[in-house]
């Protein structure tokens, strides 16, 4: 969502704007858990190449947990500026 709003003052022109981006806040996947076809949560079941939490392995070679905060695409997020022309 984008708004925006320009006026004159002081013999300059001014624009306000404010720029929401997944303005609902929806936790929106982008790395898909391919067992549940979603973003990985604790308790999901998981693929035999990954190290599950439930069941960690603790020995060498050791695939990462799927915590991967990048499961997710960004939340919301708020940006505001101010522009100014002359």
């Amino acid at each position: 969502m984008n708004l925006e709003k320009g006026f004159n003052m002081a013999g300059l022109e001014w624009t306000l704007s404010f720029q929401i981006r997944n303005l609902l806040n929806n936790k929106n996947a982008a790395i898909i858990d391919p067992v549940t076809g979603r973003a990985y949560e604790y308790g999901d079941p998981t693929p035999t190449s990954w190290n599950d939490p439930k069941y960690p392995q603790l020995q060498a070679p050791v695939q990462p947990y799927p915590y991967d905060p990048s499961r997710y695409l960004a939340p919301r997020n708020l940006v505001a500026g101010l522009a100014l022309r002359f």
